[in-house]
């Protein structure tokens, strides 16, 4: 454009007057634009077309494999239902944070819990109202933790949260707002109407008190019961 002032819809650089923009194309996508711009009204020539021309399909064939490969990373670290992170990706963290609370001397805490009311919604309402139950869970822990936790679904009806620089006590507040939240949520329906959030139970565990690797404070805080004994029924 010979001056961007020119167009009231311009939005960019108050000190740009020229600029021309060439879109990066991949499998028929525009996936980016590149830009070159100049403070000085008619600056750009056709010439300043000819490098972003040239190599504008090798840098939109890089970025759109560069995003794939994002989105294939992420997938394989989220569990498909409920949003939140995954078995795998829980106990890659959980080994790191207790790395660094080690090396930091900093505390750490990993809360787990169970969603023992999982089996009467299944078998009231029917397995579809027992997944939503699920995601809207994962929805509301997800809102509800630090930026710095690692929320997971465990497996099945089983949930995890990994805690940096947490006492136990204090992880015990934070997961007991968490589960007063839940208390106060509901399950919408795909064939209408809500349900309640089904029960849980949970118990919290600290890094090194309860236990010196990942798989024995998951195993305490399973069994260290803060709130809600598990029901078995």
């Amino acid at each position: 454009m010979e001056d961007v002032r020119a167009d009231q819809r311009y939005l960019g650089n108050e000190r740009i007057r020229s600029e021309v923009n060439v879109p990066l194309i991949s499998n028929s996508r525009a996936i980016s634009v590149v830009a070159v711009d100049h403070p000085q009204v008619g600056a750009s020539t056709q010439r300043d077309l000819t490098l972003p021309q040239t190599v504008g399909a090798q840098i939109a064939a890089v970025i759109d494999v560069a995003v794939l490969h994002e989105l294939l990373k992420r997938a394989a670290n989220i569990d498909a239902l409920t949003g939140i992170h995954n078995y795998g990706y829980f106990y890659q963290g959980l080994e790191e944070e207790i790395a660094h609370a080690d090396h930091r001397q900093t505390p750490l805490a990993v809360a787990f819990f169970d969603i023992d009311g999982l089996k009467v919604v299944n078998d009231t309402h029917g397995h579809l109202a027992g997944n939503a139950a699920l995601w809207a869970l994962g929805k509301v822990i997800e809102a509800q933790v630090r930026t710095e936790d690692v929320p997971a679904r465990y497996g099945g009806e089983e949930f995890a949260i990994v805690m940096p620089n947490t006492p136990r006590e204090e992880a015990k507040k934070v997961v007991q707002r968490l589960m007063d939240t839940l208390d106060h949520s509901e399950v919408d329906l795909e064939s209408g109407g809500t349900i309640p959030m089904p029960s849980r139970s949970w118990g919290v565990a600290a890094y090194p008190l309860y236990g010196h690797d990942a798989e024995s404070l998951v195993e305490n805080a399973d069994t260290r019961f803060d709130g809600r004994k598990r029901s078995h029924s």
